[in-house]
Parts: structure tokens; C-alpha cells; sequence
């Protein structure tokens, strides 16, 4: 499902953080980056057509 390395937002208890997926002890687990989640904002261009 995830591969090694690969990052995600968990949220647990009704809260949420950064974490990174690694292997530990040969058993794939989370290792908590940062708290909460990084939030993208969706950003409009505006194109200009000249004819």
C-alpha cells in the first residue's frame, strides 16, 4: 500500500500529523514528522489570449 519513504497525513484520536513510512525491526511502520497537516492552496492563473 505505501511504499518506504512515502509520506502521509494521519489522523488519530480525532487528531492529525505528518509521517513518514519506514521499516523498524523488519516490520514497516510511522514515523511522526511534523503535527498537523500541510494544507495546499489551490492557486488560478489567468491566460491572456492574443489574436
Amino acid at each position: 500500500m505505501f511504499q518506504l519513504g512515502q509520506t502521509s497525513c494521519l489522523k488519530v484520536d480525532g487528531g492529525s500529523y505528518l509521517a513518514r513510512c519506514e521499516m523498524k525491526l523488519n516490520v514497516s511502520s510511522w514515523t511522526k514528522l511534523q503535527d498537523g497537516c500541510p494544507i495546499t492552496e489551490r492557486v488560478q492563473t489567468q491566460t491572456t489570449r492574443v489574436n
